[in-house]
């Protein structure tokens, strides 16, 4: 009798064996990455600030260089298992960026939670994002807030509250409200 459960013993471990190797394979696989448009295809892209769930400004941007950065920086965040099931991040705080495409509009929302950076597509899925991405989409859009001069007061507290744990964003503001001088680090 005992010859004879040994065989059922072994094709009992050999599939779970199996099963175990099978869903390692599939959960370390080629994760799915937030699918950006190439570069030809982006007419411009706005990006909008939110604070406490008001718009705090918009700017638009037209120029290629900072389009390819941004997509760059939004490019290769890979899906993490949370779901998107709002119009808008449930965060305080977020930057949401639109890519103008000649046929329709994509609206990604770009914010930090427990010291990591994710990005937002609304109904498609949360993407978990590299830490540069923020630093480069808070730069631009302190850069392009004082190109147009514009007259939205950008505060220390406002950009630190996208991004508390890791950049710290040093700004100089005019009289007026204008961004005169943008610069950001790691801490």
């Amino acid at each position: 009798m005992a010859n004879h459960r040994k065989p059922t013993f072994w094709l009992v471990c050999t599939a779970v064996f199996a099963v175990i190797v099978g869903a390692i394979g599939i959960l370390s696989g080629s994760a799915e990455l937030v699918d950006i448009p190439d570069m030809a295809s982006v007419l411009s892209i706005e990006m909008e600030q939110y604070s406490g769930g008001e718009s705090i400004s918009r700017v638009a941007i037209g120029d290629i260089e900072r389009i390819e950065a941004i997509l760059r920086a939004l490019s290769g965040a890979s899906k993490t298992f949370k779901r998107s099931v709002n119009d808008y991040p449930t965060q305080d705080s977020y930057l949401v960026v639109r890519l103008i495409l000649e046929d329709e509009m994509r609206t990604l929302c770009w914010y930090s939670e427990g010291g990591r950076d994710y990005i937002e597509q609304p109904y498609v899925g949360i993407y978990r994002s590299s830490k540069n991405s923020g630093v480069t989409l808070l730069r631009i859009y302190a850069e392009v807030m004082q190109s147009t001069g514009s007259n939205d007061n950008l505060s220390n507290d406002i950009i630190e509250a996208l991004h508390p744990e890791d950049v710290r964003m040093y700004t100089a503001v005019d009289r007026h409200g204008c961004i005169v001088a943008a610069k950001s680090s790691y801490r």
